[in-house]
């Protein structure tokens, strides 16, 4: 049985983990092109793993629409917020020097 009308589900549920994800394995400070490319790659991943584990027989669409509907969540996660909390928590458990006036 094929569950292609399932692809597009698993794919957002996976892009929606991808700012968690890049944010535990890239740190705070790093440039921004370090953590667009993390989640660039962690989004074909996860469209590319939910395409094979989900259809038998898949063709290219089946990947570019899994790809892109993970990519797509991805980004609008980053936009809601999602990996903010995660950014916070990491500033403010770093050391504060205390510069007197």
């Amino acid at each position: 049985m094929d569950n292609i009308a399932l692809l597009p589900f698993v794919s957002g549920i996976l892009g929606l983990l991808i700012p968690l994800a890049t944010e535990a394995v890239t740190k705070v400070h790093a440039p921004l092109w370090v953590k667009s490319t993390v989640t660039f790659l962690l989004s074909v991943l996860a469209g590319a793993i939910a395409t094979v584990v989900i259809t038998d027989f898949s063709t290219v669409q089946d990947y570019l629409l899994a790809i892109g509907v993970a990519w797509v969540a991805t980004m609008r996660s980053y936009f809601a917020g999602m990996a903010v909390p995660i950014v916070r928590a990491k500033q403010d458990s770093a050391p504060q020097k205390h510069v007197e006036s």
